[in-house]
């Protein structure tokens, strides 16, 4: 029997709009058709990928929902399917696409589909934020202030990123902090901090290299207050991987945590701003969904 493959596909997502237009006929192409009967839906609003899902769900209609778009909206799926048997696939078509880029999923349509038809399933942690869930990462203080100056830009991407870190940069103040786990405390003054599931941001930009997405604990890296003129050597660092040596950079692995602050900050799930919050649980859900991967480990 075929397997019956739902695509959810944001129009809007990330700058790749022209190679977004050509995935109908690329699926028609590319797709095992022996293997997979397929529907094709697009997104028309904030939140209707996950509107779609729930359909999806409720008629028992699909083994595997593919989503094309970032890590929102795989975010809007994964709320559906947790502890279900439905599949998750992705072709990255968003911005950072940090969890697809974790997963081996490459940039060009073939390649994606043809994952698809090789089928390799893992099963995969999800974080519990809150009462919300996260796929890839959830960032309080920087990270979640730019992703709110991101969402009012036009310019979309890497670029729109970075205009938003350079503009944000010199002004964010920092928060202090406590952050609660594993039987112990951290406490300070922190520019940002982020708990990952998948190794990174998005953009192959990877801030937690040793990340796994199945080994049921969250890899949280705080980065204390610092002098600004400092920003450029602490890119470099992470661009280079050896951020771990900076004095500046805390790291943790941990099944939950439970931070607090002494005044609301900015925070984000999976790169999309999520208001101001003061404190903050965050735990593992281990192994809570089935993931479609290019590979064997993730």
């Amino acid at each position: 029997m075929k397997q019956r493959l739902v695509f959810i596909v944001n129009p809007i997502s990330g700058t790749r709009q022209r190679l977004k237009k050509q995935l109908p006929q690329a699926i028609e192409r590319y797709l095992d058709h022996e293997q997979f009967d397929y529907t094709l839906h697009y997104t028309e609003y904030p939140g209707h990928a996950h509107d779609i899902a729930q359909d999806v769900v409720r008629m028992q209609s699909a083994d595997i929902i593919a989503v094309a778009g970032g890590d929102g909206s795989v975010n809007e799926v994964v709320q559906v399917i947790l502890h279900s048997d439905i599949k998750l696939g992705i072709l990255p078509f968003g911005s950072g696409n940090g969890l697809a880029r974790h997963l081996g999923f490459p940039m060009q349509i073939k390649k994606m589909i043809e994952i698809l038809n090789r089928h390799v399933v893992r099963n995969m942690d999800v974080v519990k934020v809150g009462d919300e869930v996260a796929v890839s990462n959830v960032g309080m203080g920087f990270d979640g202030y730019v992703s709110t100056l991101f969402e009012r830009l036009d310019t979309r991407g890497f670029w729109g990123y970075a205009i938003g870190v350079l503009k944000g940069a010199w002004r964010y103040p920092g928060f202090p902090y406590r952050l609660w786990y594993n039987g112990s405390e951290l406490s300070g003054k922190a520019f940002m901090l982020t708990a990952f599931n998948s190794n990174q941001h998005g953009y192959n930009m990877k801030m937690a290299p040793q990340a796994s997405l199945n080994d049921g604990k969250l890899d949280v890296y705080v980065l204390a207050d610092f002098p600004r003129w400092k920003l450029p050597l602490i890119v470099a660092q992470v661009l280079l991987n050896q951020h771990h040596r900076s004095r500046y950079f805390t790291y943790v692995k941990a099944r939950e945590v439970r931070l607090q602050t002494e005044e609301p900050a900015h925070l984000h799930i999976d790169g999309e701003p999520a208001g101001k919050v003061q404190s903050l649980h965050i735990e593992v859900l281990y192994k809570a969904i089935k993931v479609i991967a290019a590979h064997g480990k993730i």
